[in-house]
């Protein structure tokens, strides 16, 4: 068969390229499903289903497996057993769906993963043993739907129940270990979720018992066969984009189709449907696998198609359903109607006008093409040819569709997933998934991609550590606290600064999982320090914009605060302030109720500084080192006099960092709420460095006094 040709644009395929305006026409008519794909729902599901692949590729693996092995045959009994594997397994499709929707959920709501696809693994047994007892036949048809949404609901109970404080069964840092803490404490919600789910199904069973139902096997009967077969064609296709499968829902439609053949356009029944219509399965979609083989530019979508290729010669499409995915895909759901449509149109002129017969015979949708063509065709030629005819015009229907999809999707260059989970040591798996966005990217940045995952990728053999850099009273004698500084140790004896890895996490999207991670260190450390009898002293962690404007971090930092009252602090940029007032206002909110203060960081270097003063709950700046290497100059000196005595009439604490030269605190103001930090007196040091400096500094500091230790500054 021919292959349609390629070429530039004006040769060949720029007949397409010339019926751009057409086509964008016609997709302007399903603006709101295109809509749909981009909503929140249609994008985790674009993320989850790919994750099937594997899956679908093993079942039908199985199930090509057993076709190929004759009846007959000493290997019968194989045959037998991987077919039905391969069914069970399409059985547990629904419930598959719903850990793979769970798992991506969770990634969105930095829930633990694991444990929530195992909850929606369960939600999803509840739903199918409801389903089968209640629906019968129907069960089949309504299990996949409810499996692509449902688990939105499961998840948003888990996670709003979840976030009780009452209701968790250990505590942040649970002996037992982070992982088994989590398990543990989505005990009761998982419960509670299950509850309401048996309830909603129910109230749904309920309510559609009392809703008056057509009855679609009596509409059918009025039809005749031609009209039935468009009806069921194209419903089939509308269905299956929505993820109902429309083989179990239309079986009314199917079996009024006649069995026995009669003459002409009497003769359309499933056979006939199935050698010329469903050429690849719902939405003929075997022309749509060589349309992104003939079309498509992006790697994703040619090896999808060409790993389809052979299950779809066996009417076999869930690869492109759930991989591709065309599941809630606006962009091709007219294509994947009109394909099957136009193949039954030209399938009944031909048999109308005598160019093919039709043959009695009782094959499976999932025969294999050609082979049913030259069954239903009575071995014909023409069955051949017709067969491949519309699979040409499959092509052709199906090709300017793509090619207007992808440029749309090299012209999204957002990367939509922004949400990983918040154990970092799963930073590389939701790196991935953050920048192999299947929705796609442009091409020039995908050598930035790769390039950025293998820094990632190095990073995964090193360790992070979070070091203390000491916070000292005024005259540099006595230290009052400490900043946690996060670092990496490549194993070799070098320490890497945030400078040479945070970029790359940030561009990763991964600063908030930094914020918790450093938070969980810090409060492990304290809870260590206070174990083991040693003082402690407050400690500043800081806070970037994102994770301060999420309020699910925001209410994990609040929570873990909670443990050492009093001896936490939050550093935030000013540039966190300028985002959301109002979500940035309950964010302070939360942290300060929780024990611990805030002060604004490396102030006097962003916008409006001044108004922040007043319009945000905050105990105190830290003033940014630009204004102490400054002090050498006339004017820096008095900037940075005004701006601590600004800070102190305003009752509120300062820290001055970047103190190198002993010279520069004769600047500072004789006030007890004044603390210096910087290299002056020591850099950033290990936990057991910084004990040990805070035991000799302030040791001597209280020898030196008569013994009477000081009161740390707050």
């Amino acid at each position: 068969m021919p292959a349609p040709p390629r070429g530039p644009p004006g040769h060949g395929l720029g007949s397409f390229h010339r019926r751009r305006a057409g086509i964008a026409m016609a997709m302007q008519l399903f603006t709101p499903l295109t809509g749909i794909a981009r909503s929140s729902v249609a994008r985790a599901l674009r993320y989850a289903l790919p994750w099937l692949l594997p899956y679908l590729m093993v079942g039908s693996a199985f199930t090509l497996a057993g076709l190929s092995i004759p009846r007959d045959s000493a290997a019968a009994p194989l045959g037998a057993f991987l077919l039905a594997a391969a069914a069970r397994m399409r059985e547990l499709m629904p419930i598959v769906i719903w850990g793979s929707i769970g798992a991506m959920q969770a990634l969105q709501r930095h829930l633990p993963r694991a444990t929530i696809a195992f909850v929606c693994v369960g939600s999803g047994a509840i739903v199918e043993a409801f389903v089968r007892q209640h629906c019968g036949a129907a069960a089949d048809a309504v299990l996949i739907p409810l499996s692509l949404l449902a688990p939105f609901g499961v998840v948003a109970v888990t996670a709003r129940v979840g976030r009780i404080r009452w209701l968790r069964l250990a505590g942040a840092h649970e002996a037992a270990g982070q992982n088994v803490g989590d398990s543990l404490n989505f005990v009761f919600p998982a419960l509670i979720a299950a509850a309401g789910l048996v309830g909603a199904l129910y109230g749904g069973a309920a309510l559609a018992r009392a809703l008056p139902w057509p009855s679609l096997a009596a509409w059918a009967g009025r039809l005749s066969p031609l009209e039935l077969a468009l009806a069921y064609t194209a419903s089939n296709s509308v269905l299956w984009s929505a993820g109902v499968n429309g083989y179990y829902a239309l079986l009314p439609l199917l079996e009024r189709m006649p069995q026995a053949l009669g003459g002409g356009l009497q003769a359309i029944n499933p056979a006939f449907l199935g050698a010329y219509v469903f050429i690849g399965g719902s939405g003929a979609s075997l022309a749509l696998a060589l349309a992104l083989l003939l079309g498509s530019r992006l790697h994703r979508h040619r090896f999808i198609a060409l790993v389809s290729l052979v299950p779809a010669l066996f009417n076999l499409n869930e690869l492109l359903l759930f991989g591709l995915p065309l599941i809630l895909n606006g962009r091709l759901l007219l294509p994947f109607v009109l394909a099957p449509v136009a193949n039954l149109g030209l399938a009944a002129l031909a048999l109308h006008e005598g160019w093919i017969r039709n043959v009695a015979a009782d094959l499976p949708f999932n025969s294999p093409v050609v082979l049913n063509a030259l069954i239903v065709g009575g071995g014909d030629r023409a069955a051949l040819l017709l067969q491949g005819g519309n699979l040409l015009v499959g092509v052709l229907i199906y090709l300017p569709f793509v090619l207007a999809w992808e440029r749309t999707l090299r012209q999204d260059s957002a990367l939509e997933v922004k949400t990983l989970d918040t154990e970092y040591r799963q930073r590389l798996e939701e790196a991935a998934v953050e920048l192999d966005d299947p929705v796609g990217l442009f091409r020039r940045e995908l050598g930035a991609n790769a390039d950025l995952r293998g820094r990632l990728a190095s990073l995964d053999a090193m360790d992070f550590v979070v070091h203390y850099q000491p916070k000292l009273e005024r005259d540099g004698r006595f230290v009052v606290g400490g900043e946690a500084l996060l670092r990496l140790d490549d194993g070799e004896g070098r320490i890497l600064t945030p400078g040479q890895f945070l970029p790359d996490l940030e561009r990763a999207h991964l600063s908030r999982q930094v914020d918790l991670w450093v938070m969980n260190a810090v409060v492990r450390q304290l809870s260590e320090w206070k174990a083991s009898g040693t003082p402690l002293l407050p400690v500043a962690v800081n806070v970037g914009p994102e994770s301060l404007l999420d309020r699910v971090v925001v209410a994990e930092l609040a929570e873990l605060a909670r443990h050492h009252p009093g001896m936490l602090s939050f550093e935030i940029t000013e540039n966190s302030l300028i985002r959301d007032e109002a979500t940035v206002r309950h964010a302070l909110g939360s942290l300060r109720s929780a024990g611990a203060t805030v002060q604004i960081d490396d102030f006097g270097t962003g916008y409006s500084s001044l108004s922040y003063l007043h319009r945000f709950d905050v105990d105190g700046i830290k003033i940014d080192r630009s204004f102490t290497a400054a002090l050498d100059h006339p004017k820096g000196c008095d900037v940075f006099r005004e701006l601590c005595a600004l800070a102190l009439r305003l009752d509120l604490d300062v820290v001055v960092e970047g103190v190198e030269q002993a010279w520069q605190l004769e600047h500072l103001p004789a006030d007890p709420r004044v603390v210096v930090q910087g290299w002056l007196f020591a850099p950033a040091l290990p936990a057991a460095g910084y004990v040990e400096y805070v035991r000799q500094r302030n040791g001597a500091y209280v020898a030196a006094a008569g013994g009477l230790e000081p009161v740390a500054a707050k």
